[in-house]
């Protein structure tokens, strides 16, 4: 009897814990999951599958993002300059990513990526650090990016 009593108590304080959502440390966690995995993706293409690489970029983002991403790609202007240069951009995680500000629903990032372009234009590759700074905000499906500045 003492344990099945036991067992209904646990099996509350499951439920209650688990619509209460994931606490700070497991929001943090998931912020700089996603932080990183849009640095890496930001930084990370190649001329010969840019629809899938720049897709992926998109699909991380809403609201604002979407718009800057839009702005940024130029009707095509872009994809056509990466293409053009067969431009092949490989990123490593040199820092971060960090958490400057997090809430319940939306949480500041910054990640510094090491990213080395290679094409045409310098086939040996020129290295460069980039500095991915976002606002990221809660939605059903996660975390998604909802501001980006690149310095």
């Amino acid at each position: 009897m003492a344990a099945a009593v036991l067992a209904v108590i646990v099996a509350i304080l499951a439920i209650v814990i688990f619509a209460r959502g994931p606490g700070a440390k497991g929001r943090q966690d998931d912020v700089k999951n996603t932080a990183q995995k849009f640095a890496l993706a930001l930084s990370t293409y190649d001329y010969r599958h840019l629809s899938r690489d720049l897709g992926k970029v998109r699909s991380m983002g809403v609201g604002n993002f979407r718009y800057q991403y839009e702005d940024v790609l130029g009707a095509n202007s872009f994809s056509k300059a990466l293409a053009d240069n067969q431009a092949i951009a490989t990123a490593k995680v040199k820092s971060g990513p960090f958490v400057a500000a997090l809430s319940k629903d939306d949480a500041r990032t910054f990640t510094v990526v090491s990213q080395t372009i290679k094409g045409k234009s310098a086939p040996q590759g020129e290295t460069r650090n980039v500095r991915v700074e976002s606002i990221l905000v809660r939605t059903p499906k996660g975390w998604r990016v909802d501001w980006v500045q690149i310095s």
